[in-house]
């Protein structure tokens, strides 16, 4: 029960951010502050997601990518790709390449469900 009641949570959130036209026009904006933000919260539901999916407690003890590293049921090459999206450089376009990386984990982690 615990399992299906976090992966419903979790993943109403990012099925509602995932198509979210304010989150695409903050991209288009380079709005720093938002970005940063809704990127963090984003992660840290897919990040609910693959521990509930592995049937792990979620400890939020920092170690949060060091124990998904054992999982079976994560997206591919989760650990690199989660603390990638956090880089972002001040290239033109940068927003807009987070935000794609954003949306592929999503999708990823919407699929194992």
């Amino acid at each position: 029960m615990l399992k299906k009641a976090i992966v419903k949570q979790y993943s109403a959130s990012l099925k509602y951010w995932r198509n979210d036209y304010h989150y695409l026009n903050k991209v288009n904006r380079k709005d720093v502050v938002f970005l940063a933000s809704i990127t963090a919260r984003l992660v840290q539901d897919i990040v609910q997601i693959v521990y509930a999916l592995n049937e792990f407690y979620y400890p939020g003890d920092g170690m949060n990518l060091e124990y998904t590293r054992q999982f079976k049921k994560k997206p591919r090459n989760f650990e690199e790709r989660a603390a990638d999206v956090f880089c972002v450089s001040e290239t033109e376009g940068a927003y807009k390449i987070q935000y794609e990386k954003v949306i592929d984990l999503i999708d990823d982690t919407l699929a194992l469900i």
